[in-house]
């Protein structure tokens, strides 16, 4: 950060006097290579470590408060992460993707470290990530035993780093041919308001619902998290109930508030236990997070047949995906089954896809809304599909829509790029013809 701004904040809480202030920045300008000015602080035993760490936090606020014109310089940042330079390493890659306000961090042995902005992929630095830095940066993430354990014996783990003073992460490792690589996702703080997050006016019937599945998917980093832990949010303000949420490692973190909300940290091998467990706690809602295998959607599919509203979510990108993944994995003999169970227990299903904005200085959200009508259940049923774009298509005045018609409504207002639109359309012809036929009609 600017050491300009640095040292009149230590000085304005009275952490330095200016004879220490003057020595050090004499010490940064004279001795090479360059160096950050905290780094010069704590080597001249004039602050701590964690007193810096405090001091760099209130900085961050500050160049917030003041807006985005107080942004780093892209060549100061690379100045930070350089190979030697600082003391905290660690901390100074997650303070980058805090200032740079980016989704996810990469940090990949053999390459340059990135962060992802508003949709975008950016290097922050020059220089590619060594496998001891990878090494020595992927360590710092392996505070619990279990976690160490895992990444050891799978060369692999998925878990939530909460560092003191900084944001919540959801950080996934994996060790691959040149060494250790990570991908840390920055997790909101301040849990999201529905109407915050542009969704249509559809999901929120979900607060008023009493039993059923409720699925939001959306590809890779689409955000889907972030809407679940809104529905939770809607729920916990419009009724008096009791939510379970059965989560591997838990993202946000719910206060009760009209409804009683309680947090299970559950082990991946163990979801049939956990859905007994949940159901002796005497729930209205659970919550089982993300259905990628058999054995979760066989517990989302026990929850609802109980009698409960179930909130899980899928990574697919649009209902008619949705439907064939969840029964994909089932087997022939038990297809059947799960299509009449769906057909019964869905009420919903929210596809949303995160797409950067016509100016890139921010992501839009894209959605697609399923729900469960007579005829959608009898398709569901039956086991026609390929059907259901047709259905959501003329069905409009019941909540429902496509992704595509998202993708028009959003190009057509410029903003998104119509190159965006046409290249997550699932009719890209359709669209184009769209576009160009009433894309200039506002």
């Amino acid at each position: 950060m600017d050491s300009t701004r640095l040292g009149q904040l230590a000085r304005s809480y009275e952490l330095v006097d200016e004879e220490q202030l003057a020595r050090c920045l004499e010490l940064q300008a004279t001795v090479g290579p360059p160096r950050h000015l905290g780094e010069i602080l704590i080597e001249e035993k004039v602050l701590s470590a964690e007193t810096l760490s405090r001091l760099l936090s209130s900085q961050r606020k500050e160049i917030e408060r003041q807006g985005a014109g107080a942004r780093l310089e892209t060549t100061q940042i690379a100045e930070r992460l350089a190979p030697g330079a600082g003391v905290r390493p660690f901390l100074e890659v997650l303070e980058v993707l805090e200032e740079l306000e980016g989704e996810e961090l990469h940090l990949v042995a053999g390459s340059r470290p990135a962060v992802r902005v508003h949709g975008a992929l950016k290097s922050v630095r020059p220089e590619v990530l060594s496998r001891e830095e990878a090494t020595r940066l992927v360590s710092e993430f392996l505070e619990r035993e279990e976690d160490a354990a895992s990444f050891a014996a799978e060369q692999s783990a998925r878990l939530i780093y909460a560092p003191e003073d900084l944001a919540r992460y959801r950080v996934n490792l994996l060790t691959q041919s040149r060494g250790p690589s990570a991908v840390v996702c920055r997790i909101v703080t301040r849990l999201p308001k529905l109407a915050e997050l542009g969704l249509p006016p559809a999901v929120k019937e979900v607060a008023r619902l009493r039993s059923g599945l409720i699925l939001v998917t959306g590809p890779r980093a689409s955000g889907k998290s972030t809407t679940q832990a809104a529905l939770i949010e809607l729920i916990n303000d419009q009724r008096r109930s009791h939510v379970v949420c059965l989560e591997e490692r838990a993202e946000f973190v719910h206060e009760s508030r009209h409804s009683l909300v309680t947090q299970i940290e559950v082990d991946p091998t163990r979801w049939d236990q956990a859905l007994h467990s949940a159901l002796r706690l005497d729930p209205d809602v659970i919550v089982v997070g993300d259905l990628d295998s058999p054995s979760r959607l066989a517990t989302a599919l026990r929850g609802a047949e109980t009698g409960h509203l179930v909130l899980g979510t899928l990574s697919t990108t649009r209902a008619e995906q949705t439907l064939l993944a969840l029964i994909r994995g089932c087997g022939l003999e038990r297809r059947d089954q799960v299509c009449s169970s769906l057909a019964e227990l869905l009420r919903l299903v929210v596809c949303q896809q995160l797409i950067p904005s016509l100016d890139g200085e921010r992501l839009v959200l894209a959605t697609e809304v399923l729900r469960n009508t007579p005829a959608i259940a009898n398709m569901i049923r039956e086991q026609r599909f390929h059907q259901l774009t047709n259905v959501m298509q003329t069905s409009r005045d019941v909540g429902m829509s496509t992704l595509d018609d998202a993708l028009f409504r959003l190009a057509r207002t410029q903003q998104i790029s119509a190159g965006d639109a046409l290249a997550r359309a699932g009719d890209p012809e359709r669209l184009f013809l769209r576009l160009r036929t009433q894309g200039s009609n506002q």
